[in-house]
């Protein structure tokens, strides 16, 4: 009865509503720009390249991040009343020589639990929950990386927060450690509200909800996972080639992805009808739909800055 209690936490009905948030950084570099966003109970990955802004947006939410601009609120208050409502999992955390009892009890108490005796309770709950328990007493510095990830959303769902951000957590994770972290943040997800910073489009996919992604501080789309992915559909198409090729294809098509195999590469392109016989159709995939979306806002940014170039000035080339 004791390990269904944690997990067995009331649905969560309150929003997470962010509005026009900008940020910056101290040497004056800009961070977000104009974020809005309105969540309720579910996971909502968010996807990006390295520095896109996603660590940035959840630090924002626990008030790590100072807001240049905009608001942040839960359930119509300012977020920063609310902390003690929200857990973090930050993908920075190092191990130490503390066990991972103690760890958890020292966190618990951060959390508010000032109560010795539930903080106790709570902890040894998720111990056993995330399968931890009989390594209780074992130091950080002696946990795998998966033990480690384990603990860390163990810490993040002290004091049952309604939302718990959640930073790559399945960084560096071994495959069969990978799946059994995606399978607590999806039960996790059922309860409440969970926005999940991301690099791999295979975790935003198998977890479902909704997807933003991000991209210099903006976001560049959202929506359902599964209905971006159907955005592709009959437009996708690849090509086993031979490296020599590309160049030709890429003056001809909008190549997404280039995967190495059995010394050829496997091309996918989109357009809107198959280009030759050469290339099949096939089902797009998230990471499809990603990289897309990034190789267009490439491709549309590329163009601008050369429209902007300054005129090139003909009679000072020929007065030479």
């Amino acid at each position: 009865m004791i390990l269904v209690h944690v997990f067995s936490y009331k649905p969560t009905n309150m929003k997470l509503q962010i509005r026009n948030l900008h940020t910056s950084f101290s040497d004056g570099t800009t961070g977000l720009q104009g974020i809005n966003l309105t969540l309720g109970t579910g996971i909502c990955s968010v996807l990006g390249p390295s520095g896109s802004g996603k660590s940035t947006l959840l630090q924002a939410v626990t008030q790590a991040h100072s807001i240049e601009r905009g608001t942040i609120r839960l359930d119509g208050q300012a977020v920063h009343h609310s902390q003690r409502s929200i857990g973090y999992l930050s993908s920075t955390a190092e191990s130490s020589d503390v066990t991972g009892e103690q760890f958890l009890l020292q966190a618990a108490l951060q959390a508010g639990i000032l109560s010795p005796r539930i903080g106790r309770e709570q902890v040894h709950q998720l111990l056993h929950k995330f399968g931890l328990f009989d390594q209780r007493k074992k130091p950080l510095s002696q946990f795998s990386k998966g033990m480690l990830c384990r603990i860390f959303i163990a810490r993040s769902l002290l004091g049952h927060p309604s939302v718990v951000l959640l930073d790559d957590p399945t960084a560096l994770l071994s495959p069969l450690e990978r799946q059994e972290v995606l399978r607590y943040i999806a039960e996790i997800g059922r309860q409440r509200i969970v926005l999940m910073a991301t690099s791999n489009p295979a975790d935003a996919s198998a977890l479902g909800g909704r997807l933003v992604i991000m991209d210099q501080g903006r976001i560049i789309a959202s929506g359902k996972t599964d209905a971006l992915e159907a955005g592709l559909n009959g437009r996708t198409y690849e090509r086993l080639c031979l490296p020599n090729t590309i160049p030709y294809l890429e003056e001809k098509y909008s190549i997404i992805a280039r995967i190495p195999f059995l010394g050829k590469e496997l091309v996918t392109i989109v357009a809107d009808e198959q280009p030759d016989a050469s290339f099949s159709l096939k089902a797009p995939t998230l990471e499809d739909y990603y990289c897309y979306k990034l190789s267009k806002k490439r491709v549309s940014e590329s163009e601008a800055d050369f429209y902007q170039m300054p005129p090139l000035n003909l009679n000072r080339l020929s007065s030479k």
